[in-house]
């Protein structure tokens, strides 16, 4: 229960500043479209890792084996935020 509780208390901290690094420097045209890729984003990965936890016998061994996956496919989506995000304040910065 310590880590589930761990990992509510800090995605609380962290989810509204990832929103923002990522909505504040789109295109306002854009930033619908990217807060609802997030939004619908998040529901399948809940409901993906929800279906592994609930296939297995032992809800242990589902939420290992979804806690693996997820740590795994963390990096994947750090490197386009990393990227994309870090790079749109330097091209506003040269356009003007």
């Amino acid at each position: 229960m310590p880590p589930l509780t761990a990992i509510g208390f800090c995605t609380a901290f962290t989810m509204p500043a990832a929103v923002a690094a990522v909505v504040e420097p789109a295109p306002p045209e854009r930033s619908g479209v990217l807060n609802a890729g997030r939004e619908v984003g998040s529901a399948v990965g809940v409901a993906l890792l929800g279906s592994l936890v609930a296939g297995t016998a032992r809800f242990e061994a589902g939420m290992r084996t979804g806690s693996v996956i997820s740590a795994r496919c963390f990096p994947a989506g750090v490197l386009p935020a990393v990227t994309v995000v870090g790079r749109a304040p330097r091209e506003q910065a040269r356009a003007t």
